[in-house]
């Protein structure tokens, strides 16, 4: 299994609405085509807390086999988010955000920081 249905990523809340999908959605390596049915990728927005993710999102073997030919550049070091919480802290930069736009692949561990801090 490639791709699995996921809680939101910053608050952990099993509660959404989908604002778009895109239908039989199918990805491709060299090596392989995965899920010849296609799957239903959704932009979906939290109903606790309002951020937006996508849902489904990859599973190990998902970001293992899809990720391969881009030399598995997914993911960040341990203890990366807080380094670049701090980061805007020490900036003074921290104190003026008010919305957080996160666009990547990753698994929301930067908004989470985000929480009650600003």
């Amino acid at each position: 299994m490639l791709f699995h249905n996921r809680v939101c990523p910053v608050c952990g809340s099993d509660t959404e609405t989908v604002i778009f999908e895109y239908r039989n959605l199918r990805f491709y390596t060299h090596i392989v085509a995965t899920d010849a049915e296609g799957v239903n990728v959704k932009t979906v927005r939290c109903n606790n807390c309002s951020a937006l993710f996508m849902n489904p999102a990859y599973t190990e073997e998902g970001l293992r086999v899809l990720f391969k030919d881009a030399g598995m550049s997914y993911g960040a070091s341990e203890g990366r988010e807080q380094e670049q919480f701090r980061w805007l802290k020490d900036t003074g930069l921290a104190s003026e955000i008010r919305t957080v736009l996160d666009v990547g692949c990753f698994d929301g561990r930067l908004l989470r920081t985000f929480q009650g801090k600003c």
